[in-house]
């Protein structure tokens, strides 16, 4: 025959600890939205995983379906741009959107204007007559003349016992010649040397060839007859004291001063 139950068995305390006992033995959850686990956040038809005990939407990007990122915990649909260089051009990203940066005036900035959909500094001239005094407008700006590049006159250089221009002697001339343009005006004075060998009689005769040989082309450069004048130094002058050929070459030569 059963036995009674005892005294313990109906006693509320004991009752109450039976009870934890048998949830605990079950593996009590927690209520949604609250975790442990992702397992807990995809039951009773939802659908998520489980960050820092509570049921979230998504965690990261492949928590989403396609097309779709994740941001601040939820799926929204996937930015079209997320800068300005992930948009063709005339476009720019605004919002997520590839969109043109703009269409008229309105939507630029104060002292901007919209040329070619985008928002561009407004020009400060149209035409020289905008600038005033002696500024140019140049690409929508007035802007003073500019200062003539600082230029000195370079020597030009002949073969052995020739007064002949070479091409690089006439390039040289040219030079000299654009140069003499930014300049006051005054007499160029050209002067011819040679090197050491030869008689003084027969240098001086070839240094003055020299001499006038670069006059006349710089008068068919457009220089005035008068503004020029010739001298030879004949082997009096020499740049250069060595007997050798590299320093003879430096010896025969025109130079020039204004």
């Amino acid at each position: 025959m059963a036995g009674r139950p005892g005294r313990l068995s109906r006693h509320p305390a004991f009752a109450l600890l039976a009870l934890v006992a048998v949830a605990g033995g079950a593996g009590c959850k927690p209520a949604y939205p609250k975790c442990d686990n992702d397992t807990n956040c995809n039951t009773d038809g939802h659908k998520g995983v489980c960050i820092d005990g509570a049921c979230q939407e998504c965690g990261k990007d492949g928590d989403c379906a396609a097309g779709f990122v994740c941001r601040s915990n939820k799926c929204v649909p996937k930015p079209e741009c997320e800068s300005d260089a992930q948009c063709p051009s005339p476009k720019v990203c605004r919002g997520d959107k590839c969109v043109l940066e703009c269409q008229q005036d309105s939507e630029c900035g104060p002292g901007q204007t919209c040329k070619n959909n985008h928002c561009s500094a407004k020009a400060e001239c149209a035409k020289d007559v905008d600038c005033g005094g002696d500024r140019k407008c140049l690409a929508g700006v007035c802007q003073s003349p500019a200062t003539p590049e600082a230029c000195t006159f370079e020597s030009i250089h002949f073969a052995y016992n020739e007064a002949n221009l070479d091409e690089t002697a006439k390039g040289v001339l040219q030079k000299n010649s654009d140069c003499r343009k930014t300049k006051p005006a005054g007499t160029l004075a050209i002067a011819g040397n040679c090197d050491e060998r030869g008689t003084e009689e027969y240098n001086l005769h070839l240094g003055q060839r020299r001499a006038d040989a670069a006059r006349k082309y710089l008068i068919e450069l457009g220089a005035a007859k008068k503004s020029l004048k010739t001298i030879s130094y004949g082997k009096d002058k020499p740049q250069c004291s060595e007997s050798s050929e590299s320093c003879w070459t430096q010896n025969r030569r025109d130079d020039f001063t204004q």
